[in-house]
Formats: C-alpha cells, structure tokens, sequence
C-alpha cells in the first residue's frame, strides 16, 4: 500500500489547478513536498504558495505524517 496525502488547494490555487483537491504522494517533509509539487504541477511556478500542515503554515523543515491535514495557500492581504 503507497502512502498518500489529501491536499486541500484554495483561492487562485483552484483555478491553476482546476480541482478543490488532489491526491499525492507522501513526502517526509513540507520541503521535499514542495519541490515535488512544483515538479508534477509546473503552473505553480507562476503562483506563490506555503503549505500549511494541520491548520499552521509549514516551514521547508515540517514533518509530515499519517493523517496529516495538508493545504497549499496562496497568499492573501489583510488580517
């Protein structure tokens, strides 16, 4: 059984993508996911994203693990 993730996509990420989410593999780390990210997805070179892991953004360092809730985030204004 390969390990997967359920990443949730919102804002413009939507629309570069054309989905609310998407099933990838497991990475160990926020780091090495984003660099497959920008891989599978070349459209995300063009549109600036972090990586939150269970609702906190994620340095390049994060773990991640089963269970995990991951989302890419665009950047927004405001607070």
């Amino acid at each position: 059984m390969r390990n997967e993730l359920t990443i949730h996509l919102f804002g413009a990420l939507q629309d570069v993508l054309e989905t609310q989410q998407i099933t990838f593999p497991s990475y160990p780390d926020a780091g090495a996911l984003y660099e497959a990210l920008l891989i599978a997805f070349p459209t995300l070179k063009s549109s600036p994203f972090r990586i939150a892991v269970n609702h906190k953004l994620a340095g390049p360092e994060t773990a991640l693990g089963p269970g995990d809730e991951i989302a890419l985030l665009p950047p927004f204004a405001g607070g």
